[in-house]
């Protein structure tokens, strides 16, 4: 009798790049292209471009991108991860190899 396959985690890490709004137009206009690109990775917030408003742009970017998350924590600046997600991916990999050494 085979045991039965671990359930998969799906998006379970994903990732973007938060940036500000630039004064400079020919920059600016470069990062709208590439907001439109393949990937669709950049978000772009309201914010003044510097160390010292980091937390203003971590906040506004996580008001977006966060809405349904549970759980989440910073780890490190504007790092952040989910700990229900990692929790569930652990504890299915970890069944899974349980199971399958028996």
């Amino acid at each position: 009798m085979q045991p039965a396959a671990a359930p998969v985690v799906v998006q379970l890490v994903s990732h973007g790049f938060v940036v500000t709004l630039i004064q400079e137009s020919d920059i600016q206009k470069r990062i709208e292209q590439i907001k439109s690109a393949t990937h669709r990775d950049i978000l772009q917030v309201n914010v003044i471009g510097n160390y010292f408003d980091l937390t203003r742009k971590v906040t506004a970017a996580s008001t977006r991108t966060t809405a349904v998350a549970r759980g989440p924590i910073s780890s490190y600046d504007d790092v952040y991860a989910n700990v229900h997600n990692l929790m569930a991916a652990f504890w299915t990999r970890l069944r899974s190899k349980f199971l399958l050494s028996i």
